[in-house]
């Protein structure tokens, strides 16, 4: 067999040097892959080998990015973060490649919770709320009694929602799939609640209006007081 020339040497050491494989290295070179790991053993023998492979599709910042997507509420889905990776930023990989990258950092796809809309209003009420009775005590809130009304639907969209979070994180909003009250096919109740149990559960036949949710304020509610043994004088409604 030739021997290789000082100038292959050199080409080949320098190839090596630029972290190029073997495989490449004789391939461009055109010799033999053997006569390529030779002069790696014997004269850079502490150089990496490579690991082989298909290169990573997806650098440290893509990664970021997608990751940043779902947990900003940005995107909901894989897929959603695949169409924003391909069309913005012109990366060619699949949606599975996205899943890959959220379970390898410990996301996982849940059904979002359904619960029920809030608004800007609602969450400035609530906070107000918050704010005026933080200072009560427990004996204070055992004085009050909470009542409500609510409407059961018997048919509803089954059609779930997915999301990506990592397990035992709290609810973000994106999180969250929001709900509405629709007529058809449901069931209006009455009850209220104290803090020795729950009271009256009244059905409620057609609309409620004032009337006759005075007329329950009037008999469900004091039966409900009285069960209790409660003094209604001292009750907060």
């Amino acid at each position: 067999m030739k021997p290789l020339s000082q100038q292959c040497q050199k080409d080949v050491i320098s190839l090596l040097q630029h972290n190029k494989s073997t495989r490449e290295i004789a391939n461009q070179l055109h010799v033999s892959h053997s006569t390529v790991s030779r002069i790696r053993k014997k004269i850079l023998p502490d150089t990496q080998k490579s690991s082989g492979g298909h290169p990573q599709a997806l650098t440290e910042q893509d990664e970021c990015t997608i990751l940043c997507s779902i947990s900003s509420g940005c995107c909901d889905t894989a897929t959603e973060a695949w169409k924003n990776l391909t069309e913005h930023q012109n990366i060619n990989i699949s949606a599975q490649t996205v899943r890959n990258i959220l379970k390898k950092n410990g996301m996982k796809a849940y059904v979002k919770a359904k619960k029920p809309l809030i608004t800007q209003r609602h969450k400035k009420q609530h906070l107000e709320f918050a704010k005026k009775y933080k200072s009560w005590t427990v004996e204070d809130w055992r004085n009050v009694i909470f009542s409500d009304e609510t409407k059961i639907n018997q048919f509803r969209a089954d059609r779930r929602k997915w999301c990506w979070k990592k397990p035992g994180s709290s609810l973000q909003p994106n999180h969250v799939k929001p709900t509405v009250k629709y007529g058809g096919g449901s069931l209006m109740v009455w009850s209220c609640m104290t803090t020795h149990g729950v009271g009256n559960l009244v059905k409620i036949e057609g609309t409620m209006d004032s009337k006759l949710y005075c007329q329950i304020l009037e008999e469900d509610l004091l039966e409900s007081i009285e069960y209790y043994g409660l003094e209604s004088q001292d009750i907060i409604f």
